[in-house]
């Protein structure tokens, strides 16, 4: 009954009771209408209202229609007769039970919960709709500030997601795909890189965590998993997770509409069949193909870890990370995880090593497994995801604003420009990248004018500092030098950048 391509197909309803349909029914004067499940059986289940469909009952019901009446039970007096409400298939009656009653078998611990709409008045429906509207509101405001606490603390991506009953793909995913939210995947230091870059090159097999698998697709490579330069490895609990988590898109996703709390107000959001049908199809290739191109492993090691390491490696990332940290400390091994903490107790406790997402696209881009095209668009989608320590230069920085359509508000661009006004930045290495960047925009194909919006945004940062500005005033002097041959490139970027310079606030003052 799960939503899908291979999905069985029932119809909602039955024109006619049969075998194998479920009838609800309301005997005159009743005030509690009764289900029963016809089965070709003579021992029904009573826990599941089956009766026979040899039955007296059940050949009461048969061939009967909506809104006819039935002789249930004959009497000598007077029969018993009831009106028929419904006629469904027996599998379309037990998933509505199944959903409409898991908030009353399961309690706290059911994935749904029911509210009540309407009533004897529209005050009825009113509160029915503000209990909504309230509960998003809650739910929204309890994830920013879980959104700030792992921004000031230490945590794991699996604790950010068991708050919501999640795991850490949908954290790294709800963290990357929110603005102004950093990931943290590294610490971005040299010693750090070469640890990374030492350890993958020795490496005989590089274990997956689930927040690499989460940022592959989010950055649309999952095909470097099927590259022979290494034996990747998928612990079976990640497997596991994945597909677990897919199965409830399926189930809790249909047409419809979804409420949000963003920015101060509710919005709706509306979903479609043909994109659900998009969303799920895409989720079981993704699987499919991490489960072909990946090698499968078990968590035996994790489980012959002493219980109460065990315990706290499991509260911490799940076990599809604990299993992923203990798989990885087998020599010549190396985890690839885009969530520092864990990165961190892998290799403080467990000496494992650690590479990230950015650290392992660089190794292939220079072996020629991945283009320079997708390397660069790949490190301008992680800026702008806002994944710490990216580095980048000025093909990437170009891709970025390529990504955005030239626009210096829009995602990648508007955090390259955040970059470049950062008052902590080195200042000499953006200048390096800027010049490289001038030279290379300055040959797309684009108008002179997009070129001096680029432009404008980045000067708009560097110029804020004083010694950001000095630098700027070198820059406009070397212009010829800069573009050489390119003439008409030099003079666009005169012009640009002296209009720049008569728009600021604090003019900068060139020597002659």
């Amino acid at each position: 009954m799960l939503p899908g391509s291979f999905s069985p197909s029932f119809p909602p309803s039955l024109d006619v009771v049969d075998v194998n349909s479920a009838v609800c029914y309301q005997e005159v004067a009743a005030n509690e209408p009764r289900w029963v499940v016809l089965e070709d059986t003579n021992k029904p289940n009573g826990d599941f209202d089956e009766i026979s469909s040899g039955s007296h009952l059940a050949q009461a019901l048969m061939g009967k229609r909506v809104g006819d009446i039935a002789v249930v039970a004959k009497g000598h007096f007077q029969d018993r007769t009831a009106k028929i409400l419904y006629i469904l298939p027996k599998y379309v009656r037990r998933y509505q039970d199944t959903m409409a009653e898991m908030q009353v078998r399961f309690g706290a611990a059911s994935s749904v919960e029911s509210v009540r709409f309407g009533g004897p008045d529209d005050m009825d429906l009113k509160k029915g709709v503000q209990t909504i509207l309230d509960s998003v509101k809650r739910r929204a405001d309890a994830l920013r500030g879980l959104r700030q606490l792992y921004a000031s603390k230490p945590m794991p991506l699996h604790l950010y997601g068991a708050e919501f009953d999640g795991n850490a793909y949908l954290s790294l995913a709800d963290l990357a795909l929110e603005s102004g939210h950093e990931v943290k995947c590294n610490f971005g230091t040299a010693e750090e890189r070469e640890q990374g870059l030492r350890a993958l090159r020795t490496a005989q097999a590089v274990v997956v965590d689930i927040t690499a698998l989460a940022t592959l697709r989010l950055l649309g490579l999952t095909k470097i998993l099927s590259s022979q330069r290494h034996k990747f490895v998928v612990s079976q609990a990640a497997r596991r997770t994945l597909h677990e988590m897919f199965v409830n898109n399926k189930v809790f996703s249909g047409e419809g509409r979804t409420i949000a709390f963003e920015h101060g107000r509710h919005i709706m959001r509306e979903h479609t069949d043909e994109s659900r049908a998009q969303d799920r199809r895409e989720d079981e290739e993704f699987i499919a193909f991490v489960e072909r191109v990946t090698e499968s492993r078990s968590g035996e090691q994790l489980a012959a870890l002493e219980a109460s390491r065990r315990e706290v490696l499991e509260n911490l990332f799940g076990q599809y990370g604990a299993e992923a940290i203990v798989l990885a400390s087998a020599p010549n091994h190396v985890l690839w995880t885009d969530d520092l903490v864990q990165a961190q107790i892998a290799a403080t406790e467990y000496g494992v090593s650690r590479i990230w997402t950015q650290l392992l696209l660089g190794t292939l881009a220079d072996e020629g497994l991945v283009s320079s095209e997708e390397y660069s668009a790949a490190t301008a989608r992680l800026i702008g995801m806002e994944f710490i320590a990216t580095l980048f230069d000025a093909s990437s920085l170009l891709a970025g604003f390529r990504l955005a359509a030239w626009s210096s508000h829009s995602a990648p661009a508007a955090q390259f420009a955040k970059i470049f006004a950062d008052p902590s930045a080195n200042l000499q290495a953006l200048l390096t990248i800027l010049v490289e960047f001038v030279q290379k925009l300055f040959r797309e194909p684009i108008s002179p004018s997009e070129r001096c919006t680029v432009i404008r945004s980045l000067l708009d940062g560097m110029g804020r500092r004083p010694e950001g500005a000095m630098l700027l005033t070198s820059l406009r002097r070397s212009t010829p030098r800069i573009f050489g041959i390119n003439v008409l490139g030099q003079v666009q970027f005169e012009h640009c950048y002296d209009e720049w310079l008569k728009g600021r606030d604090n003019p900068l003052v060139l020597a002659g």
